[in-house]
């Protein structure tokens, strides 16, 4: 019988080199370098340019997130301003009998005997290379910029003192809520009266607030203000000023509130120079018409480093503005510069290649409202890391060249003997690591090879055994995230309620696997009767915090709508269900809007409580009109102490339509970054009102789904129809 003979692997390689390695290794050796050059070229080209694309878009990323944190900062402090103006209203409409703390004058605060317990010097409220200034952080300075006597004849002091002197609790928990960003925090009445913090007594002599471009401006205008950067009249620094008128109770302007925040950190304070370096310049520009020139031109408003101001600027109305001319853009060529105009045109953020002082550098834009953010980084900077990518591969290629035809005489010599007594060694090694990777697949994440083979298997083996606790990891957060996800489901209504009169459908899309968004149904029992609320709340950002932030926000109202209270309006349960959501979240930055419906089935009427969300749309079929159920109230979570504002009206008449949603929907975008908006939103609603509530609800997020195209949603989506049967 004939037993055919098996050739083991290691004579296989034995046998095959001996047969192949005289002649074509020369050949060989040739083609390698050849090739390897070519490749090596090729593959540190391309990683260069991947290089340079990461870092071009991490640049436009970068300039994008700055210009949507300025215009949220701005709408965020207008609002904080508007809310001290109105509280400054109610104060001055009736003012305590007695001042209810301390009044402090700028020669009280000069005086160390006088001023208050807390005033101490601070350099950040101090002019550059001067006296250090000492300042409150807890009371604030009050003056006339006459200089008339704070007190009357009798000792008192006049209403209009104590009434500035009420908003002292106000003033202190603005600077405390934005402790990074609001600088300053002051009042000034028509007759002079000025009331600021943090106190201070650094007032140049005859200041006048009444004269300064911040003040007259919301006089003039008459609306809230955002006054592009000024010059701080105390510590020359530049500011940027949010101011809004205050009226009486006949809606005459009879002063002005105002908060200042420093250029520095409108612009991002050190995220710049920390990410790009000292070179790189940041700017804050604006359209203006170069009466030089006659052409559209860049004004600088701001500027990192700041730019050297060519003269002060003499407001027509005044000559004590001590504001800055602000100076037209420098550096840029009138073709980098007109390109630029037309770019910014477009109000997409992107990047472009610019000569700046003659110097190649990388400039990325973005806009928000009528102002641009712009940040030049040289090239010198941004193609470092590219530039160190294609050099390192390009040394590593040539370095193989060298080695690979050093290695290629010995080869000749020394293979022989390495193939028949290495090859077993190292087929062993690779059906180990074959092995491992196997049962990695498998699931078992605690696989290890313990071996060190001091060659380029050892990369393989380090991945190996770095894959195992990774994988282990991820699959441990893919199921803590599926546990939140499915917990937050549970937390929302699993089926909209039945009620009489009243179709409704509701739910919640979340952009992550969890979110903030919520909404609810919640049986309440209101001077004795049985009425059901109907609530929709959007905590800020998404994902897990605001999951968790939302189920806190639930908790509480449920439990307060749950409450059989005889004497509690709804409005005061929002109230204190936002006194206690302002302990959980303060100094967290966080907050949660609100829109707080109910329902009587029996008497067909409803009443809304609104805390900053977005108000509820009423859409009436017999007539074809539609309304917005608004109302006053803040966001839950930053004034403790806001009284919110109960509002009612009737549903008498069959097919009446009510939506509630979250900025989720109309602020969704496609992949050509253009917005849903409430016009659609609005359209839709129209075009299906002859639907049920269900059919409704499917109707809006169809055509929300189709206006999208596949885009991904950055928001949380939640949508809630009523309809009257």
């Amino acid at each position: 019988m004939c037993v055919g003979y098996i050739m083991s692997f290691r004579w296989k390689i034995f046998f095959i080199v001996l047969a192949f390695s005289l002649v074509p290794v020369g050949v060989v050796s040739l083609v390698n370098h050849s090739i390897t050059e070519s490749a090596g070229e090729l593959i540190s080209t391309g990683a260069a340019n991947a290089m340079e694309d990461v870092v071009r878009n991490d640049l436009i990323q970068m300039v994008s997130n700055l210009a949507t944190g300025i215009n949220k900062q701005k709408q965020t402090l207008l609002f904080t301003v508007g809310v001290l103006a109105d509280e400054t209203q109610r104060a001055l409409t009736e003012p305590p009998a007695r001042v209810l703390e301390p009044i402090y004058s700028t020669q009280e605060f000069g005086n160390p005997g006088a001023a208050p317990d807390d005033a101490t010097e601070d350099p950040v409220y101090s002019p550059p290379q001067q006296e250090t200034t000492a300042v409150s952080r807890q009371h604030p300075v009050m003056f006339y910029a006459d200089k008339r006597p704070m007190k009357q004849a009798d000792g008192s002091y006049p209403a209009d003192v104590r009434g500035l002197s009420a908003t002292a609790s106000l003033m202190r928990r603005i600077l405390k809520t934005f402790p990074h960003t609001v600088f300053r925090v002051y009042i000034t009445l028509e007759n002079g009266l000025h009331c600021s913090l943090p106190g201070h007594a650094a007032y140049p002599e005859g200041y006048d607030p009444r004269k300064r471009p911040w003040y007259r401006r919301a006089v003039t205008t008459g609306t809230l203000v955002w006054t592009l950067p000024l010059q701080d009249v105390a510590t020359n620094r530049m500011i940027v000023t949010a101011s809004a008128p205050i009226r009486d109770v006949s809606g005459r302007i009879i002063g002005v509130a105002a908060l200042d925040v420093l250029d520095t950190v409108a612009m991002g304070g050190r995220e710049i120079t920390d990410r790009w370096g000292s070179s790189a310049r940041a700017f804050l520009v604006y359209p203006m018409q170069n009466p030089v020139t006659g052409a559209m031109d860049l004004q600088v408003a701001a500027s990192q480093p700041p730019m050297k101001r060519d003269s002060v600027f003499q407001d027509d109305a005044s000559q004590e503005d001590n504001g800055v001319l602000h100076p037209w853009l420098p550096g840029l060529k009138p073709d980098d510069k007109a390109r630029l105009l037309d770019r910014l045109d477009d109000d997409r953020p992107g990047a472009m290649e610019v000569l700046y002082d003659s110097d190649e550098n990388l400039l990325a834009y973005a806009s928000s409202d009528s102002i641009s953010f712009l940040l030049l980084v040289p090239q010198s900077v941004y193609m470092s890391l590219p530039n160190e990518v294609h050099e390192a591969v390009t040394d590593v290629t040539r370095l193989n060249i060298l080695v690979s035809g050093a290695a290629t005489a010995l080869i000749l010599i020394a293979v022989l003997l390495l193939v028949y007594f290495g090859a077993r060694r190292y087929t062993v090694h690779f059906l180990q690591i074959a092995d491992a990777a196997r049962r990695l697949g498998e699931g078992d994440f605690s696989v290890r090879l313990n071996m060190h083979l001091k060659d380029e298997r050892d990369l393989i083996v380090g991945a190996l055994n770095e894959m195992g606790p990774k994988l282990q990891d991820h699959m441990h957060l893919r199921h803590t995230l599926a546990v939140a996800e499915e917990v937050q489901r549970n937390l929302l209504p699993g089926t909209p309620p039945r009620l009489e009169h009243f179709d409704i459908q509701g739910a919640s899309l979340y952009c992550d696997e969890t979110g903030g968004d919520y909404y609810d149904f919640v049986p309440v029992t209101h001077d004795g009767l049985s009425t059901m609320a109907v609530i929709v709340g959007d905590v800020s950002g998404h994902g897990v915090p605001s999951a968790l932030l939302m189920a806190t926000a639930r908790a509480l109202l449920r439990c307060l709508c749950a409450v059989p209270c005889q004497d509690m309006s709804m409005a005061q349960r929002v109230g204190l269900a936002n006194r206690l959501l302002c302990d959980d979240v303060a100094g967290t930055g966080r907050f949660m809007t609100l829109f707080l419906l109910e329902l009587d089935d029996a008497n067909n009427t409803m009443r809304w409580v609104r805390g900053g969300h977005d108000p509820a749309l009423l859409y009436h079929p017999a007539s074809e009109t539609l309304e917005y159920l608004y109302g006053d109230g803040v966001v839950l979570g930053v004034i403790s102490d806001f009284q919110y504002t109960e509002h009612e009206a009737r549903l008498d008449e069959p097919g009446d339509l009510l939506v509630l949603g979250t900025d989720g929907i109309w602020e969704a975008r496609n992949a050509n970054g253009d917005m849903y908006g409430k016009d659609r939103f609005e359209a839709t609603v129209r075009a299906n009102a002859h639907l049920d509530a269900n059919g409704i609800f499917d109707a809006v997020i169809t055509d929300l789904e189709t206006f999208a195209a596949g885009t991904p949603f950055e928001d949380d989506v939640t949508l809630v129809v009523i309809k009257r049967r």
